[in-house]
């Protein structure tokens, strides 16, 4: 299939084929973009999302394509970058097709946040927990984020809100980067109180992020090589934007281990960690 560049027309879908509301919301919010209300533009956008979920095909997939696109480009434009990555993964999924975006229509933030998202899927958080991308459009983030919890982490008697990953992502949002490797030595398999989260240098952007874990992970095996029977380790990468405002630099991983006799996704603290998540808190 060709690679296919987004054009400011509307994402090639014209406005008179949405419904009423979502046709005027995508109008009003691109006004509100090109005046840089950002915050204004999001807004209009999410109220509309729910009337675009109940159009019937084709006007439900184009309505919620260019939603969540729109949506992306304020995102990115009001600097709140994993909410923009999270959009434009929302998008993909209506047209996955479209690969990339023109770099002579739109600013180079946002265009580099999409070749991230695209390049870099295997290792995002709707990748592994399919569906948070759309999950609960406008809803209340923290009711969306408890709800999805409970619906991806519940494991046994344990409610997925109440476990160590559901508390991290309520917290602090989807990660902008994963990786689930086999559990080593190394990650603190033969020491099971010894795992910690790591805190890596500043690196931004998610390619740069995928590349740090894929470093950890080789840099960890070189040293304890061999899988631990029935174990992994599953990393949650954040990038410093996504942190509370009055910590370190940098961003953080937080590392969860299963294996059979220690627990299930548990998550591995230090004083970073428990800082994080209590500043996250408050």
């Amino acid at each position: 299939m060709p690679r296919l560049h987004l054009s400011l027309a509307l994402l090639l879908f014209p406005l008179f084929a949405f419904a009423a509301d979502p046709g005027a919301a995508i109008g009003q919010a691109r006004q509100a973009i090109n005046d840089r209300r950002f915050d204004d533009a999001i807004k209009v956008l999410e109220a509309a999302m729910p009337d675009a979920d109940r159009l019937a095909e084709p006007q439900h997939t184009q309505a919620l394509a260019a939603l969540h696109f729109y949506d992306a480009l304020a995102y990115s434009g009001a600097n709140k970058t994993s909410e923009a990555r999270r959009e434009i993964a929302a998008f993909r999924k209506f047209s996955p097709q479209t690969k990339s975006v023109d770099a002579a229509k739109y600013d180079k933030r946002f265009v580099t946040l999409f070749a991230e998202v695209v390049n870099g899927g295997e290792n995002t958080f709707d990748a592994l927990y399919p569906g948070w991308a759309t999950f609960g459009a406008g809803k209340d983030e923290k009711k969306r984020r408890i709800e999805f919890a409970d619906e991806m982490f519940t494991t046994g008697k344990t409610r997925g809100s109440e476990s160590d990953r559901g508390r991290v992502f309520i917290l602090l949002g989807a990660p902008s980067v994963v990786s689930v490797k086999p559990l080593t030595a190394r990650d603190g398999g033969s020491n099971r109180f010894g795992g910690s989260a790591s805190q890596a240098p500043v690196d931004s952007g998610a390619q740069s992020s995928v590349r740090s874990v894929e470093a950890a992970d080789k840099a960890m095996t070189a040293q304890g090589t061999e899988g631990i029977t029935k174990g992994v380790v599953e990393r949650w990468m954040y990038s410093r934007d996504q942190l509370p405002k009055n910590l370190p630099d940098g961003d953080t991983t937080f590392k969860f281990i299963t294996q059979e006799g220690y627990g299930d996704h548990l998550l591995q603290r230090d004083f970073m960690v428990n800082k994080i998540l209590g500043e996250a808190a408050k």
